[in-house]
């Protein structure tokens, strides 16, 4: 375990360990984050019309002086900044914010929630890793995604399209699509669990370009990677947006509600 780790948590058992965790809302949208030391959940579950899309959703590192990825969280607690910019119930946004010796790193994440049954919402992530020293900074970034369709398994097909989108769907027609920039250098599609022990074995991991199709009869997962040298005292961004869109009967059940609303105006003004 790193010595900034090991620093890290022994600051937040000095606190008593408190939880750091929490729940976006907008309007059909929740979002549980869990951004403990100990935890590697990150954002999760993700529930859209009361009915669960995505299990979990977080992010990895590795510098170039550690010989294995870690989660963020080992970090240490956040500085955490949570917000309500459309003065509906519950913050639709929060910004957390940890600090190594030799970098910060800023996820900022952002909910937005469709209508009532439309089964429609969105996330969108800006990842900022600072490096705070005088010297170049090897840095590699891991983002890891296990969705949950419909609140099913085992009914998914994962790929990687295009190098920079991941797509699941489900066999009821249902689609879970991120798009992140920049282009990932490495990435993968696979069970979540062995993703998730690719990244906490204890060594190196290169994702390398598994780009599928995996599944279905699989929990599947995905994970993007990006290896950057950040300059001094300089920036590497990162952003990913989470769109979730309706099976085909869904949409068309919803195109009729709205016909019909407005069959429904119309005879209300004669």
């Amino acid at each position: 375990m790193p010595k900034r780790t090991m620093v890290a948590l022994a600051a937040w058992l000095a606190l008593g360990g408190l939880a750091t965790a929490g729940t976006m809302n907008d309007q059909n949208a929740t979002l549980v984050y869990d951004v403990d030391p100990v935890s590697t959940t990150g954002l999760g579950p993700w529930v859209v019309d009361l009915v669960t899309q995505m299990n979990s959703q977080w992010f990895w590192y590795r510098t170039g002086d550690m010989d294995h990825e870690a989660s963020i969280n080992t970090l240490g607690p956040p500085q955490e900044s949570p917000s309500d910019a459309d003065f509906d119930a519950g913050d639709e946004r929060v910004v957390f914010l940890y600090t190594a010796d030799e970098f910060t790193v800023t996820v900022d994440v952002l909910l937005t929630g469709g209508a009532d049954g439309t089964q429609r919402a969105d996330i969108a992530e800006v990842v900022t890793v600072q490096n705070t020293t005088a010297e170049p900074l090897e840095f590699h970034l891991f983002q890891y995604c296990n969705p949950a369709i419909s609140n099913t398994l085992h009914d998914e097909v994962g790929t990687i399209l295009g190098g920079n989108t991941a797509q699941v769907v489900e066999d009821a027609g249902s689609t879970l699509q991120t798009v992140v920039g920049p282009w990932p250098s490495q990435y993968a599609v696979d069970s979540a669990a062995n993703l998730l022990a690719a990244l906490g074995d204890g060594s190196v991991t290169d994702l390398g370009q598994a780009g599928g199709p995996v599944g279905p009869n699989v929990n599947v997962a995905w994970a993007f990677q990006w290896d950057e040298v950040i300059a001094p005292e300089g920036t590497f961004h990162m952003s990913a947006d989470k769109v979730l869109t309706p099976e085909p009967a869904t949409l068309a059940l919803v195109g009729l509600g709205a016909i019909g609303l407005v069959a429904r105006r119309r005879r209300s003004r004669r």
